[in-house]
Formats: structure tokens, sequence, C-alpha cells
């Protein structure tokens, strides 16, 4: 088994402020031989960070043989940041693209939430199919009040089962609507961002 790289002292800070700034963020320790610390996710696009603690000496903070060999021959970005401040500062440069980055979250995400949404209608409407099936089940064994077979079908086993499957519809459909509503608004906010920029700009000429 893999023993996964050493990382900094600062490494939670880093992560826990991430997180807080609404980034999904995975480690990449486990993997070692010099791969980046983090694996960050925010507002559609993905991030590799390099954790270093920017409290110990220069010597301390420089990249390991290792590390400095994973990042020459990786084609791609590898963020090195040193405080969570430097973490959250590499979202700000890529504020230009949100609108467009925005959208495409959008276009990919909306087909899972049709499909989210379909699954949880559909729950919904066989919620009272499997009602009159387990109250038809309770009336064959010989409970004819309609109150009790309805506690039978309630109770059921089978019942039960499709309601925690129908809360987790819920919650998958939920979770996809209030990201593609915050993506709508990251849009709207850049727009006003704009507007905004454009008014002091008059305002000082």
């Amino acid at each position: 088994m893999r023993k996964a790289a050493k990382t900094d002292a600062n490494q939670t800070q880093v992560v826990n402020a991430l997180r807080q700034a609404g980034a999904s963020v995975q480690s990449l320790a486990v993997i070692g031989k010099g791969c980046p610390d983090l694996l960050v996710g925010y507002q559609g696009v993905n991030y590799l960070m390099e954790v270093k603690d920017g409290s110990k000496v220069p010597s301390a903070q420089k990249l390991t043989i290792d590390q400095e060999h994973w990042h020459s021959v990786w084609t791609g970005v590898v963020h090195v940041v040193k405080s969570e401040n430097e973490a959250l500062k590499i979202f700000e440069g890529n504020k230009m693209n949100a609108p467009h980055q925005a959208v495409d979250f959008i276009i990919k995400k909306a087909p899972e939430y049709a499909k989210a949404k379909s699954k949880r209608v559909y729950l919904e409407e066989f919620r009272k199919s499997k009602k009159a099936l387990l109250m038809k089940d309770a009336l064959t064994k010989g409970i004819e009040a309609a109150n009790a077979q309805e506690r039978e079908a309630y109770s059921h086993p089978e019942y039960m089962e499709l309601l925690e499957g129908l809360a987790v519809a819920i919650e998958i459909e939920e979770t996809l609507k209030w990201h593609l509503e915050a993506a709508r608004m990251r849009t709207d906010i850049w727009r006003t961002e704009q507007a905004n920029a454009r008014m002091e700009g008059r305002a000082t000429e």
C-alpha cells in the first residue's frame, strides 16, 4: 500500500477556506511522487494546488525534487499557495471568464437536473400507486377498514423504502437546482459589476 505524501501544517486551514468559499476539494496526498496536494473545483473550473507553509523559512517552502519533476512534466497548470489568501486569490484571476463558465455549467448540468426532476415526479406519482397496491394486499389479508388498510400501507417496508428513495431524489434535484441558480446569479452579478465599472469610468473622465 502506497504511503501518503507528507502535507504541510497549514493545509487544513487552506482546505477549510476553499470549502467555505464554495469550492470542492479533494486531497491527492495519497498519490505521492510529487503530485500536487489538492484538486479543487470552483465555478466549473478545476485547479491543482500545491500547499506550502508560508510561515516556514524560505528554504522549507521550496518544492521537493519529486514535486519539481512532476511540475516539469505536467502540461497543465499547478498553483503553489502558501496561505488561505493566496489560494482564494487564484479564483479572482478567473473572474473575466465567469459568465462563460457559468453558462457552460448550466448547459452541462441542465440534462442532469431534468433527469433528477423526472425521477422525483415519477416517485411521487408511484407512491400513490404503491399505497393503493399495499392497501389492496391488506384487504386480501382480511383487513377491511380503509383506515386500517392505510396504516398497513404506510408502515409496510416497501413503502418506507420508496419514501427513502424519494428523499434522495428530492435532495439530488434540489442540489442541482440551486447549483444552476447560483450559476445564473453569477452571470447577473458579472453584468452588474461590468455596468458599475462603466459608470465609474465615465465619472472619472
